[in-house]
């Protein structure tokens, strides 16, 4: 069901900034979350990689 209306709610939106002429606003604000997105992953995996190096040490066989 979501597979249908995500797609649905994207495709109105863009069709109602061309006709509004906000393409500009949402062009930024794809960039800017983009933006946004990538620090996150980051910021998530500089705590993550230090995890797993310390797991991995403490296996033994």
């Amino acid at each position: 069901m979501l597979n249908i209306l995500w797609p649905i709610f994207i495709i109105v939106s863009f069709t109602y900034a061309i006709l509004s002429g906000r393409i500009e606003e949402i062009n930024n604000s794809i960039f800017s979350s983009t933006s946004d997105a990538v620090q996150l992953s980051i910021n998530l995996l500089r705590y993550y990689v230090p995890m797993e190096w310390n797991y991995a040490d403490c296996i033994t066989d």
